[in-house]
């Protein structure tokens, strides 16, 4: 699916599931050659969440070089995001709200964080690499377990206090591997 407006996909309601069947999203900036940035007068975000929803399936997809975020949902809650690949977004690959799953996600060369998520989010098995920023990054009590960040600008891994780091594999950081939050 191309698109050439501000966003790709606009969910405006609960208890949605967008399974993208292994199809790829792709924004203005679109090339194929990775060394080249996204285009900053290209589109929106890829997929856009409007507003606070509860349970959201976002699955089984690709998100490619959109202006803003990939997947913009930072008031989503109680939601799923599993088996989708972010690259080359303007801003985060993708932003999320809090008590979520992030499941086998993969985030690579976004501008800020790879995934960036609110409060209590469960990050199993997701990858962030060569990020602007930090290749995962939660607010507080976050988990992420057997996540991989790898080459990102900031730290591999970040969150506030309270938070769970375990199984995790993290190289070639330009700051901390791993930073998080007092009783962590």
């Amino acid at each position: 699916l191309a698109q050439t407006g501000a966003y790709g996909i606009i969910i405006d309601s609960d208890n949605v599931t967008l399974d993208m069947n292994g199809y790829h999203i792709y924004g203005d900036g679109f090339t194929s050659n990775p060394t080249i940035p996204v285009d900053p007068g290209g589109s929106g975000s890829g997929i856009f969440v409007d507003g606070e929803h509860f349970n959201i399936t976002i699955k089984n997809g690709s998100v490619f070089s959109f202006q803003d975020d990939g997947i913009e949902a930072p008031e989503v809650k109680n939601s799923i995001f599993k088996n989708l690949v972010l690259v080359k977004n303007g801003q985060h690959g993708m932003h999320v709200g809090d008590q979520n799953l992030l499941k086998n996600c993969a985030t690579f060369l976004c501008v800020l964080d790879g995934m960036k998520a609110g409060v209590g989010n469960n990050f199993i098995d997701c990858r962030g690499e060569s990020s602007g920023e930090s290749g995962m990054q939660g607010d507080s009590s976050n988990q992420f377990i057997s996540c991989t960040a790898f080459s990102n600008t900031g730290d591999g891994i970040t969150s506030g206090a309270g938070s769970l780091v375990k199984g995790c594999l993290v190289t070639l950081c330009d700051l901390s591997g791993i930073n998080v939050g007092s009783h962590s």
